[in-house]
């Protein structure tokens, strides 16, 4: 199984950059019948 970390860039012309390149990751060995989770954790939102 595959795992990709990515630090998320901040400007939107980089983060369209990204999704490529992971997409590109587990395309390689996708079939049918695959699970894939993609998990996105972030720190831009403070909750009180």
């Amino acid at each position: 199984m595959h795992v990709a970390r990515v630090d998320i860039p901040t400007t939107a012309c980089d983060r369209e950059c990204v999704r490529p390149s992971i997409s590109d990751i587990f395309r390689r060995d996708a079939q049918p019948g695959c699970n894939v989770a993609i998990v996105c954790l972030t720190a831009d939102r403070e909750h009180r």
